[in-house]
């Protein structure tokens, strides 16, 4: 089934998903925001940027623990609410301008297609039956 034999592979992708909100969160931390009005919009900049890096670090931790003990519906959920919320960051960072470019492909034209093909591959494999 496309579950299990692609699996390992969207394991990786999100634990790589997981590098950004670590590394922002260590910008923060350190007394910087990574989050700037003229990348991501204002919508998102008068939220906390922490409040992104948790929220970004925990649906990635809800994904990577799903692909990685082979639970589907728990892969599909989290994998879905990577997709929701890159097509979010994506559409406020249109808003910025030329300035959120590198965020509308990245996030909208990169990371929340592959996270929503991981999730529709996790949803498919639920039953244990889909695409053998």
């Amino acid at each position: 089934m496309a579950f299990d034999r692609y699996r390992p592979a969207m394991a990786v992708f999100f634990a790589g998903s997981m590098a950004v909100p670590i590394g922002f969160g260590a910008v923060v931390i350190k007394g910087g925001s990574p989050v700037t009005p003229e990348i991501y919009g204002e919508l998102v900049w008068t939220i906390p940027a922490l409040v992104w890096v948790g929220l970004q670090l925990s649906i990635s931790a809800i994904a990577l623990f799903g692909f990685a003990t082979g639970r589907p519906i728990i892969a599909a959920i989290g994998a879905g609410m990577i997709a929701a919320l890159m097509t979010f960051f994506a559409a406020a960072a249109i808003l910025a301008g030329a300035g959120g470019t590198i965020l509308v492909f990245g996030a909208g034209g990169w990371v929340g297609p592959v996270s929503l093909a991981c999730a529709v591959t996790a949803w498919r494999g639920r039953d244990g039956r889909q695409g053998q």
